[in-house]
């Protein structure tokens, strides 16, 4: 007898919820402690980032200066084979001469028309210091750099040549082959100064680093005390090439009312 197999009938499966969860509600803010917290920390970092930031604008302003000397130095060697390897003029302290200082001398040497007006290679980054001297002078006309003159004993000479039996008071141009170390004399150096801007005579040579009192042709004779870059001055050498240096690096066996060094001429002094 066969005996037939009787399947169990599946029973649809019945789905059981489970238990509800319980959700919290999270808030995103900041409390007032987190909130001083984090103002504090960028606080830090702005005081600690701000000053190098000063630093490297600063250093990059060095660098354009050391730039322009460089330039300048070569239009002060274009114009030295040019003139029976002399400097320019310094200063012909007369107005009725046309070429009167020594930037409007190497003017066409660094692609100026001569009379134009000064260009930023004349004129220091860092230097603001306003120029007043009567009607005309603008910012344009600015002129950061000077001859080193060191009382007569610098490629400048002291203005005391006469030309034609009149007494006109200026620098003689200085032969090259008396600087005994070009690569230790100081042919420019900074002096932003009111009165040192282009083509002006009077304040286109420096004596000395420092201001003395009662005296001017100093580097710092805007501002008494104080260096363009970071306490130092950009410099161009007689061989034509550029440093930054600190004022008592360069005076040698002198000082500052008479520095040596390579404010003069002569070697090892």
């Amino acid at each position: 007898m066969n005996s037939k197999r009787i399947e169990p009938v599946s029973q649809p499966s019945t789905l059981v919820p489970g238990p509800r969860r319980a959700f919290t509600l999270i808030s995103s803010g900041f409390t007032l402690i987190e909130l001083l917290v984090v103002i504090a920390i960028i606080a830090i970092l702005a005081a600690i980032l701000f000053p190098v930031f000063a630093q490297a604008r600063e250093k990059a302003r060095q660098s354009a200066c050391l730039s322009n000397l460089k330039q300048l130095g070569l239009a002060f060697g274009s114009y030295a084979q040019d003139y029976e390897e002399t400097y320019p003029i310094s200063e012909i302290q007369n107005t009725a001469y046309a070429i009167n200082s020594w930037d409007k001398a190497i003017e066409p040497y660094v692609g100026l028309r001569v009379g134009g007006k000064s260009v930023a290679i004349f004129r220091c980054p860092s230097d603001v210091q306003v120029r007043t001297s009567g009607a005309g002078v603008t910012g344009d006309d600015t002129r950061t750099y000077a001859m080193a003159r060191s009382k007569g004993r610098g490629v400048a000479t002291s203005p005391n040549q006469i030309i034609s039996g009149t007494p006109d008071r200026y620098a003689a141009p200085r032969p090259i082959s008396e600087v005994t170390a070009p690569a230790e004399t100081f042919l420019l150096v900074e002096k932003p100064f009111r009165l040192n801007f282009f083509g002006n005579y009077s304040a286109g040579t420096v004596d000395r680093p420092f201001q003395k009192t009662g005296e001017g042709s100093a580097q710092d004779e805007g501002k008494p005390g104080t260096t363009l870059h970071s306490e130092g001055w950009d410099y161009l050498f007689c061989d034509g090439h550029t440093k930054w240096m600190r004022p008592t690096q360069t005076m040698g066996t002198g000082n500052n009312t008479d520095p040596r060094g390579m404010w003069t001429v002569t070697d090892n002094d």
